[in-house]
């Protein structure tokens, strides 16, 4: 982000020589002697920001010496304030100013540790980023602290140095003083920082932020709050130390200088597997082992070893981290060899290999070749297959018309005690095969392919009827190689009511035989067919059933008072006196309307009835062969 606004400075020094400078810091080391003053007046304001100095806390340490990050850390810090009266936020940053040092490289022998709003952990003075400063005329400038001052806020931050525990050299000064500086801005970023969080396996979660405004300072703790956050200042690839060795989330919040916060989380834990070391291939020819060797570790292998030690020295090939190495060890004398692999967190993993004098047998044996098959198709085309088999193993192989190897070999996929090869051949002699082994021992086989090989399948043979009568069996052979040689063809007449059986012999152009026998089944349907169907034909019979209907009402007696209804009108018609009697009544055509009508008339005494024949088809003329046909005549049948 563009901060345009003109900045403000207000220098904290020591020595309290610049004007509202408050903070003055004077080390003078010569020997065992470490000195550090502070300077009234207590409160100096330069535009919104104000610095506050607690003057109980002046930093005093007389007749110090080289001490611990331990020991310096709870030294009395240096004690100051600063509060922004402004009613807009303000940037601020915070930086270590070298007035004065004896020789250049005794920055490298003061140390810094800042607590407060953030924490600055023990570094060494001049491995902070270098800054520039307006009205600072010096070059040795380090930036240990940024942030934002949200308006009407303020921060107290807590300063101790001390000399390294390191330190072996004597008889220099130091000087520096703290300079802030401040810029008010109505500017706000707004933009999360992007943060990458991993963990390694070696025991460090790592951070890598970046944020448009600047990242100021990164918590990593096990919430996804930051209520309880600790915050340190951020470096690049900043590295947080955990030593749980199980399984366990931590999240990492990073913030930066205008407090807006992201937060990433990751599982954690101490890695403390050692490396699985295992032998991949163990190949022996000639006295010669070869051992291929796979170091495996999910944090990753950083250097291995191997001798014949039974615990690993300090002698290590370090190689870049890897989750899979492998490496080829070549041995010539029995014995038992250790392989050791490393991992980020020096756990060791450790594979014994040995050697035996069998492994280093020196092999003399042959390979053996043995034809199993030759043949040769109608095309003229001969397949030899021939196995080759070995003690050890058999590493390659080739084929000539030669009596004497070749220095052309066919290499194998890799060595077999035993396999067998396929060679194509199209053209008549004798044929060489040579197998070597590992130990580039030579076997041998010869074949011949003649004209008989050109032939490997006896005669065909075909059995069969005449077509006419079913009662002459036929036999025929058939060789498309060498062809038949003798009688190809055989007849034999079918006599009685049994089965028969026919035995026959051919033989083809290169002596191969082939003899069959076939049953002819006697049946008495050999040739023809039956076709005959069972049935009957369909006759009319006008009295093929009979059926009972109405022949009249019966006599009945009128009453004048009833309803009176005429048939042959279908409907009322009130007022007739003449419509009883049986005329009447007959002469309702169809049933439902006498029903209808005759309500009247046949509901006492009933109707007539008769019996009438109904005509319909019956079955006559019933035949076992009503369709079909018999054509059917004995013989016989395979």
């Amino acid at each position: 982000m563009s901060i345009k606004e003109k900045r403000r400075i207000i220098l904290i020094s020591m020595i309290g020589v610049i004007a509202f400078v408050l903070i003055m810091i004077g080390i003078s080391y010569a020997y065992t002697m470490f000195s550090v003053s502070q300077k009234n007046p207590n409160v100096v304001q330069a535009g919104c920001l104000r610095v506050t100095l607690e003057e109980k806390n002046n930093i005093s340490l007389s007749n110090a010496v080289p001490i611990s990050d331990n020991e310096g850390k709870k030294l009395q810090p240096y004690e100051f304030t600063i509060k922004n009266t402004c009613n807009t936020d303000a940037y601020y940053e915070t930086s270590f100013v070298v007035d004065n040092v004896s020789n250049q490289s005794n920055i490298g022998n003061v140390k810094l540790f800042l607590t407060g709003d953030t924490l600055v952990e023990p570094q060494i003075l001049n491995t902070f980023n270098k800054v520039e400063l307006t009205n600072v005329t010096t070059s040795d400038n380090y930036k240990i602290d940024e942030g934002k001052l949200n308006a009407g806020k303020e921060k107290t931050f807590y300063l101790n140095l001390w000399i390294d525990y390191n330190t072996t050299t004597s008889g220099w000064n130091f000087n520096g003083h703290v300079v802030l500086t401040s810029t008010a801005t109505s500017v706000s970023d707004k933009t999360n920082p992007t943060i990458t969080f991993t963990n390694e396996g070696d025991g460090n979660l790592n951070v890598l932020a970046t944020d448009e405004s600047g990242v100021s300072s990164v918590c990593i703790n096990k919430s996804t709050s930051i209520s309880d956050c600790y915050w340190n200042r951020y470096v690049d690839n900043f590295k947080y130390e955990i030593t749980n060795t199980t399984q366990e989330t931590y999240y990492a919040h990073v913030r930066d200088i205008y407090g807006n916060v992201s937060v990433s989380n990751v599982a954690g834990f101490l890695d403390k597997t050692p490396p699985v070391v295992t032998i991949a291939n163990k190949t022996c020819v000639k006295g010669t082992c070869t051992l291929t060797v796979n170091m495996t570790d999910d944090a990753g292998v950083v250097a291995y070893q191997e001798n014949t030690s039974t615990s690993a020295t300090t002698s290590w090939t370090n190689i870049e981290s890897v989750k899979t190495k492998t490496i080829t060890l070549t041995k010539t004398a029995k014995g038992t060899y250790y392989v050791y692999a490393k991992d980020k967190r020096n756990n060791i993993g450790r594979l014994a290999i040995t050697i035996t004098e069998d492994d280093l047998y020196i092999d003399t044996e042959k390979p053996i070749l043995t034809v199993v098959s030759k043949g040769c198709g109608t095309n003229k085309v001969c397949t030899v297959k021939v196995k080759l088999t070995d003690n050890i193993g058999v590493a390659s192989y080739q084929e000539s018309s030669s009596s004497t190897a070749g220095t052309s070999w066919t290499n194998l996929s890799s060595p077999t005690t035993e396999t067998t090869i396929t060679l194509t051949k199209n053209a008549l002699g004798t044929y060489y095969v040579y197998a070597k082994d590992t130990s580039d021992n030579v076997g041998s086989i010869s074949y011949t392919l003649t004209e008989n090989d050109y032939d490997q399948t006896p005669p065909v043979m075909t059995f069969g009827f005449d077509d006419t009568t079913h009662r002459i069996a036929k036999v025929s052979c058939t060789d498309p190689e060498s062809g038949i040689v003798g009688e190809a063809t055989k007849t034999q007449n079918l006599t009685g009511t049994s089965n028969v059986d026919v035995t026959f012999t051919c033989t083809n152009g290169v002596g191969k035989k082939t003899t069959e026998t076939k049953t002819y089944l006697y049946n008495t349907c050999a040739t023809g067919e039956n076709t005959c169907v069972y049935g009957c034909d369909s006759c009319y019979d006008s009295c093929a059933s009979t059926q009972t209907v109405s022949d009249g009402c019966n006599t009945c007696t009128c009453y004048d008072y009833e309803p009176v209804y005429t048939c042959n009108s279908y409907n009322y018609n009130s007022g007739s006196t003449n419509a009883c009697g049986i005329p009447n009544c007959v002469s309702c055509s169809t049933d439902y309307k006498k029903k209808y009508y005759q309500c009247s008339y046949c509901n006492v005494c009933g109707e007539k009835t008769k019996t009438e024949c109904v005509g319909g088809y019956v079955s006559c003329n019933c035949k076992q062969c009503h369709s079909g046909s018999d054509t059917c005549d004995w013989g016989w049948k395979l």
